[in-house]
């Protein structure tokens, strides 16, 4: 599954070295693969606390300025 997702990072989205790429996900298995896939690209990977309030949310993704930002379905 990190395979799938690094490959897709990287022919899909564009994500290189150095790229930063934040998830947004309850707790789970999302998190590793994410963890893995931006190990496989040399990526940076950002967890984002879910638990957080969206100002909070808002302000580490203005302070980390990530390429992409991967999230689950309980977010949109």
């Amino acid at each position: 599954r990190a395979n799938r997702l690094a490959n897709w990072l990287r022919d899909t989205v564009g994500i290189e070295k150095g790229d930063r790429v934040a998830i947004l996900a309850r707790d789970g298995v999302e998190h590793l693969d994410c963890f893995f896939a931006c190990g496989k690209l040399g990526a940076i990977h950002t967890a984002l606390n879910w638990r957080l309030h969206w100002r909070e949310l808002e302000y580490l993704v203005e302070l980390t300025t990530p390429d992409v930002l991967i999230y689950s379905d309980d977010f949109i």
